[in-house]
């Protein structure tokens, strides 16, 4: 019996370590079947921008990006969420596809399609696996989901992106910076029942650990429900600068139109959270142009 104890000590104590580079843990926060209903709560909540910006953010976002399109041109949305930006577009003429991974926000999403004049359409997948050749004039990653890819994981999104654009297509997205992951320290709480992380009374442990050399960083929470589970998350942030990231850039062929200090439009800063990006594939000699 206490070698046991001291099995399950020993257990514990791991989960608590520093996690190798983007090591995803196994658990998955995006599917969970409770985190999930809360997830989608907080993309819906007006007052935060926890999931999804402010509707005001989003709308004045979803304007400049237009305008940056041809009249009635198809955007697919990487990581739509349920469908904040995917409407907008689509009010302001856009053809709209949407993936996301989660059940959850894609249901919600598809029900409100439903009744909408203008049709979208959304795909329940995991955009790193899922293929969309040549069908779209501009492809979208909102809110930092590029910054939460592994390096093999970005790359094959770099790819998929370049093959899911028509000749002359947009990639338009955003990066953390390093500001962005200063604030915030970790610690221990003690939750009661129906909390963001458990429906159990529950310890969480909030964990920050950097990888400076990577320029990535991760947020780890253990879960310690009563009288039941141990649940570790772990939530990386790959964050960058204008060079490091116009270089994965142009290592996979894409160009930079425009850099900006998010998705608004507005004027880059040395001192900024965020960087937004409009990028396009490169062409390729003797590429042929399909019309």
């Amino acid at each position: 019996m206490f070698a046991r104890f001291r099995g399950g000590i020993a257990a514990l104590r791991k989960v608590f370590e520093r996690p190798r580079l983007f090591d995803p843990t196994g658990e998955s926060f995006w599917r969970d079947p409770y985190m999930s209903d809360h997830i989608l709560r907080a993309h819906l909540d007006p007052a935060t921008d926890d999931a999804s910006r402010r509707r005001v953010t989003i709308e004045r976002s979803a304007r400049w990006i237009r305008s940056l399109l041809p009249s009635g041109a198809r955007l697919l949305d990487l990581g739509c969420g349920p469908g904040l930006y995917c409407e907008a577009f689509a009010d302001l003429g856009l053809r709209v596809t949407g993936v996301d991974y989660s059940a959850k926000a894609i249901g919600y999403a598809r029900e409100r399609a439903a009744s909408r004049r203008a049709p979208i359409e959304y795909r329940l997948a995991d955009y790193r696996s899922t293929d969309f050749v040549g069908a779209f004039d501009a492809v979208t990653m909102i809110y930092g989901g590029f910054g939460v890819l592994s390096n093999v994981d970005r790359d094959g999104i770099l790819g998929a992106v370049r093959r899911a654009l028509k000749p002359g297509g947009l990639f338009i997205f955003d990066v953390f910076t390093r500001r962005y992951i200063e604030d915030g320290r970790g610690g221990w709480y003690l939750r009661g029942r129906d909390g963001f992380w458990s429906s159990r009374p529950h310890l969480l442990r909030e964990q920050k650990f950097d990888y400076p050399g990577e320029d990535v960083h991760v947020d780890r929470y253990v879960v310690v429900e009563w009288r039941g589970s141990v649940k570790v998350f772990n939530l990386w942030k790959h964050y960058y600068s204008a060079e490091t990231i116009q270089g994965v850039l142009q290592e996979a062929g894409f160009s930079v139109e425009g850099l900006y200090g998010d998705l608004t439009g507005a004027e880059a800063s040395a001192s900024g959270e965020w960087i937004g990006l409009v990028a396009r594939p490169k062409r390729i000699r003797g590429q042929v142009t399909k019309e």
